[in-house]
C-alpha cells in the first residue's frame, strides 16, 4: 500500500473501518463463496468460473436484482444488527 493510502487509511475513523471491510466482505469474498458451495453441491457453474460469476454478479448488482443485493449488504447487515444489540443491551443492563 502507498504511503498516501495507508495515511488515509489511519485517517478514517474507526467506526467506518469495520462496516467498508464488511461490505468488501459482501462484494467480493460470499460470491466466490457461493461459487464454490454451487460447484461442490450442483457441478460446474454454467457461465465458467469463479471470474464468471463475478461478472455476473455485478451485472445484477447493476440491474437491482433484490438477490444479489442481499448477497452484497449481508455481511454489513449482520455487523449493524450486532453493533445495535450491543448498544441496546448497554442501555438496558
Amino acid at each position: 500500500m502507498a504511503k498516501n493510502e495507508a495515511a488515509a487509511v489511519d485517517r478514517m475513523p474507526s467506526r467506518f473501518r469495520l462496516p467498508l471491510a464488511a461490505l468488501a466482505v459482501g462484494l467480493f469474498v460470499a460470491p466466490p463463496l457461493i461459487w464454490l458451495t454451487g460447484r461442490g453441491l450442483f457441478g460446474p457453474y454454467a457461465n465458467g468460473g469463479p471470474f464468471s460469476l463475478w461478472g455476473d454478479f455485478f451485472g445484477l448488482l447493476a440491474r437491482g436484482s433484490l438477490a444479489a443485493w442481499i448477497v452484497a449488504l449481508a455481511p454489513l447487515a449482520l455487523l449493524l444488527l450486532v453493533r445495535g444489540a450491543i448498544a441496546l443491551s448497554r442501555r438496558v443492563g
